[in-house]
């Protein structure tokens, strides 16, 4: 069995998988960071198809296992048994925590991020949000938060 569950950051994807037993779960943010990894590590182009063909790969390598549930947005994740969307109605407190999260992710990372900016010899290849695993899209002002999580909603409802 595969189920998907999306939603915001901070919505308790993961606390959800802590609940369910006798199932693999897996973070759509890891498979990312992997794919990342693979891509630096083979130095391969840094293309969205490249990006693409290597997370499908790992994707399809944790369905072939058996019963896994994938939590994120950051990877679609093709034709799951189950997709659920976790509404949230306090967008205030979860809001508050996505950003202290993502801050504390930048402070804990702060001399991997200097020692990138001042390696990278091209300003177009400093990848932040990769070095401090920071959150995909992290909308730091708040009624753009919002906004977002609503677009996010009517495509869940889809």
């Amino acid at each position: 069995m595969i189920i998907h569950v999306t939603g915001i950051q901070g919505s308790g994807k993961s606390f959800i998988c802590t609940k369910i037993p006798n199932i693999k779960c897996i973070d759509t943010d890891d498979i990312m960071y992997e794919t990342y990894d693979i891509i630096k590590k083979k130095n391969l182009p840094q293309t969205d198809n490249q990006f693409y063909k290597i997370s499908d790969k790992i994707v399809d390598n944790f369905i072939e296992k058996g019963d896994v549930l994938f939590v994120g947005m950051t990877i679609e994740i093709p034709n799951p048994d189950f997709k659920f969307f976790i509404k949230i109605e306090d967008l205030d407190t979860v809001y508050r925590r996505l950003i202290l999260r993502e801050l504390d992710k930048i402070v804990e990372n702060k001399a991997n991020i200097i020692k990138h900016i001042k390696n990278e010899k091209n300003p177009e290849d400093i990848h932040v949000s990769r070095i401090t695993k920071v959150g995909v899209n992290v909308e730091l002002e708040y009624k753009n938060f919002v906004k977002m999580y609503k677009e996010k909603l009517k495509m869940a409802k889809k």
